[in-house]
């Protein structure tokens, strides 16, 4: 019976590609040794990749909500302290003006109807503050500011109260131009949008952060520091108790505006808390999505450790016999 050999080059290609299939096992099995992770993690789970590809969607889609979360975190920090700015710009100003009597000195007066001014002012600039280019508290409108000037503000409300001779009138003439559906501070004032969406921080929550410079709490606050502003613009001239009644009425209404900013920043204060959770979960969840994709792609360390032991031996015997078939000849073959 005749046999079929090899010839030397086929024998020779044999064994180089022998020993770069059991390199290759060696590196694959040393790394798994090495680094604790399966060199293939496809071929360990018989080729079924649905449980690694819905892990790594959900840690893409988790990534989404983390950056939504900490924006939203970001901007309400910033809303609660222009809304502390406003309310700053009301502390210990309302009870001053509610003790005004009739026989103060008219320079009193006024001196704390210019307070007032000033302090519309930084109540303004506060409620039209950036962050991240976008006005906070402009609603959908963020490329604009939220208010009018503080000084188109008043120039309005001189319009609406003139003629009143009246404390009581001035401040009926006030609180109509604020309450107006149109025609007065929805449109003149106000200069932004409405209220935007929820913005979605986590999976199946999504929080509001739809306080604007428009809000009832926000513009009752805006209307008290207005109408005692209107005492720095001459109004009610030379009446004197005329004046100090206005006053009074005026520090009655930034006492209520600031128990309203007390409320609207509490709401908002909710909100932060909202989103700090949802930011809590959303890194909870993540961690251990990452936990099970890399016990998915984790390698039997003993497992490893065999292969790597048997490729080594292989390769060791196949380098011993390359180096015997180098050595042949008629007389080695002969001895």
């Amino acid at each position: 019976m005749r046999t079929v050999g090899m010839g030397d080059m086929a024998q020779g290609l044999v064994l180089r590609l022998r020993a770069q299939a059991l390199k290759l096992a060696v590196a694959q099995a040393s790394a798994e040794v090495t680094t604790g992770r399966r060199s293939d993690p496809l071929a360990a789970a018989a080729g079924d990749a649905t449980a690694q590809a819905g892990i790594a969607r959900d840690l893409v889609r988790l990534g989404g909500f983390r950056i939504a979360a900490t924006e939203a975190g970001q901007r309400a920090a910033a809303m609660q302290a222009a809304l502390g700015a406003v309310q700053e710009a009301t502390d210990g100003l309302g009870a001053r003006l509610a003790t005004a009597q009739s026989g103060s000195a008219p320079g009193l007066v006024g001196a704390l109807g210019a307070e007032a001014a000033h302090r519309l002012d930084a109540a303004v600039a506060a409620l039209n503050g950036r962050a991240a280019d976008r006005t906070l508290l402009a609603g959908t409108a963020t490329d604009g500011p939220a208010l009018a000037p503080a000084g188109d503000i008043l120039a309005a409300l001189e319009a609406a109260v003139a003629g009143e001779t009246t404390a009581s009138g001035v401040a009926a003439a006030v609180r109509a131009w604020f309450a107006a559906p149109t025609g007065g501070f929805a449109d003149s004032g106000y200069r932004g949008g409405p209220a935007g969406a929820p913005v979605a921080v986590a999976p199946g929550e999504a929080v509001a952060l739809d306080i604007t410079a428009a809000d009832p709490a926000v513009a009752s606050a805006l209307e008290g520091l207005a109408l005692a502003a209107l005492l720095d613009r001459g109004v009610l001239a030379g009446d004197t108790a005329g004046r100090a009644a206005l006053a009074r009425q005026a520090g009655g209404q930034v006492l209520a505006g600031d128990t309203g900013l007390v409320g609207v920043r509490a709401r908002l204060g909710e909100a932060e808390a909202r989103i700090a959770a949802a930011a809590v979960r959303n890194t909870a969840t993540a961690t251990a999505l990452e936990v099970a994709a890399a016990d998915l792609a984790a390698a039997d360390p003993y497992a490893a450790a065999s292969r790597l032991a048997e490729a080594e031996g292989q390769l060791q015997a196949l380098y011993l016999m390359t180096a015997r078939l180098a050595r042949l000849s008629l007389t080695e073959y002969l001895r």
